[in-house]
C-alpha cells in the first residue's frame, strides 16, 4: 500500500471518529436523546448508532440516515471537506492518537 493510500485511510478513520463524536454531542444537546430514540428516528438499529458513535466502519448510506435524522448533514459535509483538505492536521492528530494509545497501553 502506498503512502497516499495510508494517508487516505487515516483521513477516513478521523472522519468516522469525528462524525461519531458530533452525533454524541448532538444527542446531548437534545435533552440527552437516547441512542434508541435516534435509531428510531433514523430507521436503523441501536447497535448501528453505537457503532457510528464509536467511529466504527458502517455503510455510508446508514451513516447518512443517522446524520440526516440528526440534522447534521451540512456540519458533517464541512467537517469532511476540512479534513480532506488539511493533510498536516490529520497527520498531527494521527500521531497524537498513537502516542496516547502507547501511554495507555
Amino acid at each position: 500500500m502506498g503512502e497516499r493510500d495510508t494517508k487516505l485511510k487515516r483521513k477516513l478513520k478521523l472522519v468516522r471518529k469525528l462524525v461519531g463524536q458530533a452525533i454524541v454531542n448532538w444527542r446531548g444537546q437534545q435533552d440527552n436523546m437516547s441512542q434508541d430514540q435516534l435509531a428510531l428516528k433514523a430507521h436503523v438499529g441501536v447497535a448501528t448508532v453505537r457503532r457510528v458513535e464509536r467511529g466504527k466502519s458502517v455503510a455510508f448510506d446508514t451513516v447518512l440516515r443517522i446524520v440526516i435524522a440528526a440534522g447534521l448533514l451540512s456540519t458533517i459535509i464541512a467537517l469532511i471537506d476540512s479534513i480532506l483538505k488539511d493533510s498536516d492536521a490529520v497527520e498531527s492528530l494521527y500521531l497524537m492518537e498513537r502516542l496516547a494509545n502507547k501511554k495507555l497501553g
